[in-house]
């Protein structure tokens, strides 16, 4: 019977399958870690932010318009920008670094190598008589049996730099390396009687590291050189390389993460002044003084505040004195009007006293009807001028109109009555049998009047 379950041990998870009584499958996988986990955050992270970035460039009318125009954004685009570009310089100063190390961790293990295998060799051939009348092909199997214990290619050179035996002839058949030694390896060990030399050969694009030591007898004499192609095993630095790089991404965007988040709290914090300040400015009318910001620091944004305090105070000055200003001006306008108003009934009354008197002194017989409509004609008129000197004490007080219900015939033949002794103006009216009754106030109606018989 089948037995299938999972299990946890020793930071791995575990799947067991029980096939038959006989037979077991146990499939092992390493348990993932923090890292593992936040890659395919980091992933989606790119990914949306890519797309992100891409769909505004394709909606955006203008360059312009891709990158935000105010100062909270700016902040935050800046300071995320800055956190990308010092990530990607990191990484690139890492990947360097990288491949230097694995290059020079290469070459210490070619050196080691190099010196384990020469030591092997010296104490194999001792006599250089005996090195010389061995046969190529006895070499070619001790390189063979040598590289079996130290993982890597052997090739024997002679003192002329011509190849003797190699423990992998099939590089040589192939013609893919030359029978003959590095150039540059030579001059070093036989011109500059250097010890080792390392190099970088090619076979076709591939590169690989070799190592050329001189092999000398116990009088110290060159008997040949010892050749160690080390051809390294890019598959396992590749892997190192992808665990660095996710690791790498994940950290980088958990900086990119968090340079949002204090992009966002700096920005609110460093521009709070500055949209309070716009807050008040419109808020800023005529009649009602600006309140001050309270704002503690001693920094460009408390300058910034102190002058807006300031332009506060100056505003309020300026106020004072554009009402001062305009009162002058309301007083000056005032009288003006006044004066019009006050003149047009005066040469009409004082005309009026005039014919009065003479109508007194001449016995007219009519004299009690026109001390009659003359005194309600001054009334009316004094009325009037008591009222605008009653308005014109208080100018910013516009002034109150009285409605009642008035005969405008009756008041059409008042200011008839007071310019009919003018003796450059004859008035002829024509007024309605009936009653023409209106809602409006008496003395305005008879400045009216006023005004249109004076001009």
């Amino acid at each position: 019977m089948n037995s299938i379950f999972f299990f946890d041990k020793d930071a791995y998870n575990h799947l067991y399958v029980k096939t038959s009584p006989y037979t077991s499958i146990i499939v092992s996988r390493k348990e993932p870690n923090l890292i593992s986990t936040l890659s395919f955050f980091s992933y989606i992270f790119l990914s949306s932010a890519f797309f992100f970035l891409l769909f505004r460039i394709l909606t955006s009318k203008s360059p312009k318009m891709i990158f935000s125009s105010t100062i909270k954004q700016r902040i935050q685009f800046w300071t995320i920008t800055i956190i990308l570009l010092s990530s990607i310089a990191i990484g690139c100063v890492m990947l360097f670094y990288l491949f230097d190390l694995d290059k020079r961790k290469n070459q210490n293990i070619l050196r080691d190598k190099a010196h384990s295998v020469l030591a092997e060799i010296e104490q194999k051939v001792i006599d250089p008589a005996a090195f010389n009348n061995n046969q190529p092909t006895y070499l070619s199997d001790y390189l063979s049996r040598l590289s079996n214990v130290y993982f890597t290619d052997i090739n024997l050179f002679d003192r002329n730099g011509d190849l003797i035996a190699t423990s992998r002839p099939q590089l040589f058949d192939a013609q893919l390396l030359s029978t003959k030694m590095n150039p540059k390896a030579y001059c070093a060990l036989h011109d500059e009687q250097q010890i080792i030399e390392t190099l970088d050969e090619k076979i076709g694009d591939y590169t690989f590291q070799s190592a050329y030591v001189p092999l000398r007898d116990p009088s110290n004499r060159t008997l040949g050189y010892v050749n160690l192609p080390y051809f390294a095993r890019e598959s396992e630095f590749r892997a190192d390389l992808s665990t660095f790089l996710v690791a790498f991404i994940n950290i980088y965007v958990i900086l990119t993460v968090l340079a949002i988040l204090i992009a966002l709290i700096v920005s609110n914090y460093i521009t709070l002044p500055l949209q309070i300040i716009k807050d008040r400015i419109s808020q800023i009318n005529y009649f009602k003084k600006p309140e001050k910001i309270k704002w503690s620091g001693s920094d460009e944004l408390a300058e910034l505040i102190t002058q807006y305090n300031q332009m506060v105070d100056d505003l309020a000055h300026s106020a004072e004195m554009l009402v001062s200003s305009e009162r002058e001006s309301a007083w000056r306008t005032m009288a003006q009007q006044v004066a019009h108003e006050i003149k047009n009934p005066l040469t009409p009354m004082k005309l009026s006293i005039q014919h009065l008197q003479r109508a007194w002194q001449d016995k007219s017989p009519d004299f009690d009807d026109r001390i009659k409509r003359f005194t309600q004609t001054m009334i009316t008129q004094i009325e009037a001028l008591s009222t605008i000197a009653g308005e014109f004490s208080d100018f910013a007080k516009m002034p109150k109109s009285v409605l009642e219900v008035i005969d405008l015939n009756q008041s059409v033949k008042e200011a008839v009555t007071l310019f009919s002794n003018s003796t450059n103006l004859g008035i002829n009216i024509h007024l309605s049998s009936s009653q023409l009754q209106i809602k409006a106030d008496k003395q305005q109606i008879a400045r009216i009047l006023n005004n249109l018989f004076r001009n």
